[in-house]
């Protein structure tokens, strides 16, 4: 790399002391120009500073250099700055481009509306906010570059040297004087108002050689400027007259290396290739597909890498909306999603040697996982026992949780099968203000839970058949219960006495088992108990019983008593 001209001494001099010395300015110059002066940009010999002249709640400066890329997001009021010292002790030489691109400010309800919009899907808001001027207009892009000497920031503030054409009004060929190095100069302009045909090869260019050696070479350019630029100077009516213009390299000290194609009329660079690009940085094969890093794409577009290859997506504030940058990328270890905005998180991947059908949503919107075509909103499927579904909630701190919820206008069930069977089937449910067991095809209820409403939060249970248990407590302490009142015992030995005894099997049972005990209209008639007449609370079954049993004690006590009076009579006759 060239040495450019060296700064004033008086600068070397107070940087070698403290580094103090007042930024000197270097223009960015270049055709990016055109997207506007957003700072006026400043450098010491080892940092950059963007002096910002524009309005603006934020800005992002991106400066790529030959070991990588260095973004960063500065909030209003700081100063956006790049130090070589950033890169480490080596400081690469070579060439550096720099971009900064501004958070434009946006009024607060302008913005509310388009963050509306956008989860509205309303597309024709934004543009009418363009149209009506509430929203920023460019420039919000500015571009640059310097290059590195030895360790040292070159600005680019010098322009190459160059040969100037001399108009003469003489011919080409009397205009022609030996150079020095056996260079042929030409010093007059030649035109030719007629078709020209050029056999063998063509140079142009202030350092072509009298016997330029060709090599391959139909035409060579050859000169420390080097432009092609296409002036259509069409007038006329709608014709097209934009102006085009090739660049090879920069021509300012410190400039990068590269080739552009730029829209000359706008002022943009619409496309660049810097000097030192890998090979096969960008293919299009014949088949139209196109490589990044390969020779050979295989696909529409095939992007290869050693390390990460991956696509940036990134939005920027440019139309009012909130900044936010996406990466799609894989490597040996997942394929993934990453949110650069937020922390660099990775909120989707995907492993190597996943299955097919790991993840798919059906045209229904039906989401399958290990199946192609669910049959319901969520499907998990697999086929060597792991089907299992886990609801982990790994917080550190303790605490009573909710892990699944269950929601729905009306009555709320799951249903769970046995496949390896008869198929049965068995749906839990809410109903008002029961929740059931039942066994499809059954015809009835076979496990209620029922709340009683009755302010305490207990609740029935309600079994159509017998309950096989160990213990089993219910709740009866005083303080859970209220309004007593005092029982008949022996009344109620009398009804019980009373009420049929018949021995059956339920109809639902499947192993045709026999029990004796009364039947639930019975029971009810006679005591008045439960909430319907269908069922026997074993509350309601114990407390008959143990009533029943004080009754008995309280007939055998009297008749004991009966007894002992008819005894001591007949002693006293004897």
């Amino acid at each position: 790399m060239k040495r450019f001209q060296q700064r004033p001494v008086q600068l070397v001099v107070l940087l070698a002391f403290a580094l103090v010395a007042a930024p000197t300015a270097f223009g960015i110059g270049g055709p990016d120009m055109g997207e506007g002066q957003l700072a006026n940009v400043l450098d010491n010999g080892h940092e950059v500073i963007w002096e910002l002249e524009v309005p603006h709640a934020a800005v992002w400066l991106t400066v790529s250099t030959p070991c990588g890329v260095f973004h960063r997001k500065y909030d209003k009021g700081e100063t956006p700055k790049f130090s070589l010292e950033e890169l480490g002790p080596d400081n690469p030489d070579g060439s550096y481009t720099w971009q900064i691109r501004i958070e434009p400010i946006v009024d607060k309800g302008v913005a509310e509306a388009l963050k509306e919009a956008r989860q509205s899907g309303d597309t024709e808001l934004p543009k009418q906010l363009w149209r009506d001027g509430k929203l920023p207009k460019g420039p919000f892009i500015q571009t640059g570059e310097w290059g590195v000497d030895r360790g040292e920031i070159v600005p680019p503030e010098t322009e190459k040297g160059g040969q100037l054409r001399v108009k003469t009004g003489e011919s080409a060929v009397a205009g022609t004087e030996l150079g020095g190095n056996g260079l042929d100069r030409v010093t007059a302009e030649t035109v030719i108002s007629g078709d020209l045909t050029v056999y063998n090869s063509l140079c142009v260019g202030f350092d072509c050689l009298a016997n330029e050696s060709y090599g391959a070479d139909t035409i060579r350019l050859k000169e420390n400027n080097l432009r092609i630029h296409v002036d259509d100077t069409s007038t006329a009516g709608s014709f097209p007259n934009q102006d085009w213009r090739l660049e090879f390299n920069s021509n300012l000290n410190g400039g990068a290396e590269y080739f552009r194609v730029i829209d000359a009329t706008a002022g943009r660079n619409i496309f660049t290739i810097e000097a030192n690009a890998p090979s096969n940085s960008l293919v299009v094969d014949s088949g139209g597909r196109v490589g990044v890093g390969t020779a050979n794409p295989v696909l529409e577009l095939h992007v290869a890498n050693g390390d990460t290859p991956a696509l940036r997506l990134e939005q920027t504030t440019a139309s009012g909306f909130a900044a936010q940058t996406w990466d799609v990328a894989g490597n040996e270890t997942s394929f993934f999603v990453r949110d650069a905005t937020n922390g660099s998180t990775l909120p989707f991947r995907i492993r190597p040697g996943a299955a097919s059908n790991s993840l798919v949503i059906d045209t229904d919107d039906d989401v399958g996982i290990g199946i192609l075509s669910p049959t319901s909103a969520l499907h998990v499927r697999r086929t060597n026992g792991s089907a299992k579904v886990n609801v982990e909630e790994a917080s550190g701190t303790e605490a009573e949780r909710s892990l699944l919820l269950l929601q729905n206008n009306g009555v709320a069930k799951f249903d769970v099968q046995d496949t390896s069977g008869d198929g049965s089937t068995w749906t839990f449910e809410t109903e008002g203000p029961s929740f059931r067991i039942n066994k499809n095809g059954s015809g009835g209820e076979e496990i209620i839970v029922r709340d009683r409403f009755d302010g305490t939060g207990n609740a029935t249970l309600v079994v159509n058949g017998s309950v096989e248990a160990t213990n089993v407590a219910f709740p009866s302490s005083r303080e859970t219960k209220t309004e007593f009142v005092d029982v008949d015992t022996v009344s109620v030995l009398e009804r019980l006495v009373a009420l049929p005894m018949t021995e059956w099997q339920f109809k639902q049972d499947p192993h045709s088992r026999r029990h004796i005990g009364p039947i639930a209209e019975d029971f009810h008639a006679a005591f008045g108990l439960n909430q319907d007449p269908k069922h026997i609370s074993v509350v309601d079954a114990n407390g008959v019983a143990m009533a029943a049993i004080q009754g008995l004690n309280q007939l055998v006590e009297q008749l004991n008593e009966r007894i002992a009076r008819l005894e001591a009579e007949l002693e006293a006759k004897d």
